[in-house]
């Protein structure tokens, strides 16, 4: 005799893992975040001849991930007994889950020139503990990705002399680089990002 036979009820979904259906498949975080990588990449070295379709693309969806983390950061935290996750939609919930799985690989993930053994778990890329410490950084990824978009992150510039520049790029680096399996619509979407990006950067290789 099974538990509900008995008279009890499961206490979660009997679905296993709900599927994440995206209205628009080229939102998914993880394709979102790659991209981004790629474009932050270009800004740096000053290879964009024409920099406002890539500028367009920071403001329209690297933005639109960061704000989706924002509010769907009650799922993340001591929230669950208080807050009904259901109210959030699924991709919502996914790209808050995704933006504190990258905070927290920063520290082991990120590199840089400067520090040859690497970043402190507790210095400067600290993972957050707290959801106000997630929005905080959330909040500072969004005025940072905003400096880049209005032109005021100069080419080439030491990122180490910025900390939220610096934070803020290896992020997005640390973000592509995580072991993330994409579906096969998601690999032909980000195929389809790339052709794009060579045409509107005049023919620039986005392979970087």
């Amino acid at each position: 005799m099974t538990d509900i036979e008995k008279g009890f009820s499961l206490p979660h979904p009997t679905e296993f893992q709900p599927v994440i259906g995206y209205r628009e498949i080229e939102k998914s975080p993880p394709l979102v975040v790659r991209q981004t990588h790629t474009l932050l990449g270009l800004f740096h070295q000053g290879a964009i001849r024409n920099p406002e379709p890539a500028r367009d693309y920071l403001q329209d969806y690297t933005l639109g991930y960061l704000k989706a983390a924002e509010v769907g950061s009650d799922i993340l935290y001591d929230q669950l007994d208080q807050f009904n996750v259901q109210e959030i939609d699924l991709e919502t919930r996914e790209a808050a889950s995704h933006a504190f799985i990258v905070l927290a690989h920063l520290p082991d993930k990120a590199t840089s020139p400067f520090l040859p053994k690497g970043f402190s778990r507790r210095g400067m890329l600290k993972a957050p503990t707290t959801r106000e410490e997630f929005l905080a950084k959330i909040t500072e990824l969004k005025v940072c990705i905003w400096q880049v978009v209005v032109g005021e992150v100069a080419p080439r510039a030491t990122l180490e002399a910025y900390p939220p520049i610096l934070r803020t790029f290896k992020f997005f680096e640390v973000g592509n680089e995580l072991p993330v399996k994409l579906t096969d619509e998601e690999i032909k979407q980000e195929k389809l990002e790339r052709e794009r990006f060579n045409d509107f950067l005049g023919g620039v290789n986005t392979s970087i």
